[in-house]
């Protein structure tokens, strides 16, 4: 999924549901129904893309993210020290520079599965 895209599956879902309805009031004008029906098209390709590590919806706890993430690189069967610089690393400044790293491990985790 491209990065731009942090969104939830229900919420695409929830949004396929209603373009299906307006699809249904528009039968018999062609050019709108195409377009729409593109759209959902659009839409499930961005449903089957959806990241495997998400970022989103974990608690914004500092070591509830590092956790999480931890947990993500054993899954992927990233060595010991993997997982150890990666630690450090998020550990060794601020908030937002443990954001960063995480974020930059869990789209690396995504991109390597």
């Amino acid at each position: 999924m491209n990065d731009y895209v942090r969104i939830h599956k229900t919420t695409i879902e929830r949004l396929i549901s209603v373009i299906e309805d307006i699809v249904d009031d528009y039968k018999d004008d062609d050019n709108v129904r195409g377009e729409l029906e593109s759209l959902i098209e659009e839409l499930n390709d961005i449903l089957e893309e959806k990241e495997k590590y998400c970022l989103v919806g974990v608690d914004g706890n500092a070591y509830s993210i590092m956790s999480y993430v931890t947990k993500a690189m054993k899954e992927c069967e990233k060595s010991k020290e993997d997982i150890k610089k990666y630690q450090e690393d998020a550990m060794s400044s601020d908030y937002n520079h443990l954001i960063c790293v995480s974020q930059e491990m869990i789209d690396s985790l995504n991109k390597g599965r």
